[in-house]
């Protein structure tokens, strides 16, 4: 906002200005959010009077202190009020969040089911949360990896890639593309101006999706199809000590890296099937 400002005013002219950009950026912000159709179910009934009544003394309470010298209208504070219900309305969480993953089967399901919840705080009793993931087993899908939390470790198992080195592919590739056709507008330039032009005009995103589409196509042809064909056919048995694994071996990545250890000690291992049930394959025992 005050990088937006004029030079050469008064405080006063200054501070007018300073409003008048402040509310045309938080109306934009607010726009955004009409036909938003990614609305949490808690909220679906929840109408701006209701947040109002809930909220806006302590946004008020909050405004103050930001704006602590400043004199802001009631226009912008009822936009500030606005904007935040419609942000706290939708699955755009900010700050703080936790995951739950349920898995198994229903009393009808043939196949087993997975979905996984993603769940931020509680405003005026309600809770903000929403389907994040969901993936069910069927004649057409015979098995799958699903990653939650700490996932490099586990999508480096099924892509045969980091994904920070896979990212790193396409902005290198990206950077080679434009630093080559520099190179070749400079050798053209003076010689043949017309075609240093064309070459400088030429849209080279799209040889970079070109790029990253096959790049995808043989990750899926060489690692991911076989990595899954491989899991739709093994035992549960095997199933157990696979995911044991992929999670002992993000402990042990987290572990002799300088990123933050958040995933170790002793791992519980249970199998679920139609016939038996929830059963236990490891447990660790608690003191």
């Amino acid at each position: 906002m005050i990088e937006k400002l004029s030079d050469d005013k008064t405080e006063e002219e200054l501070s007018a200005e300073f409003q008048e950009i402040l509310l045309e950026d938080l109306q934009n912000n607010i726009q955004s959010y009409d036909g938003a159709t990614n609305i949490l179910t808690d909220f679906a009934d929840y109408t701006l009077e209701n947040f109002r009544e809930y909220a806006e003394a302590g946004i008020k309470e909050v405004t103050d202190t930001i704006f602590e010298g400043i004199t802001i209208n009631d226009d912008i504070f009822n936009a500030i009020v606005e904007l935040y219900y419609h942000h706290l309305r939708t699955t755009n969480f900010i700050g703080i969040t936790t995951g739950i993953v349920f898995g198994g089967y229903g009393e009808k399901e043939i196949y087993p089911s997975m979905v996984s919840i993603q769940i931020s705080e509680v405003l005026d009793n309600r809770l903000r949360y929403y389907d994040f993931d969901k993936c069910e087993i069927s004649d057409n899908n015979n098995g799958a990896i699903m990653s939650y939390a700490q996932t490099e470790v586990i999508n480096m198992f099924i892509k045969g890639i980091d994904p920070e080195i896979d990212y790193t592919y396409i902005s290198v590739f990206q950077k080679l593309l434009k630093d080559y056709s520099n190179t070749i507008v400079g050798l053209l330039n003076g010689e043949n101006d017309e075609l240093a032009q064309k070459i400088n005009d030429f849209d080279l995103s799209i040889l970079v999706n070109e790029f990253e589409k096959q790049l995808n196509q043989l990750k899926r042809e060489k690692q991911i199809s076989p990595t899954l064909d491989t899991v739709a056919i093994l035992s549960k048995e095997d199933l157990a000590e696979m995911a044991e694994s992929l999670i002992y071996l993000t402990y042990l990545k987290r572990r002799i890296s300088s990123t933050e250890e958040s995933v170790g000690g002793p791992i519980d291992v249970a199998i679920i099937s139609k016939g038996d049930g929830f059963i236990w394959k490891k447990k660790k025992t608690l003191l």
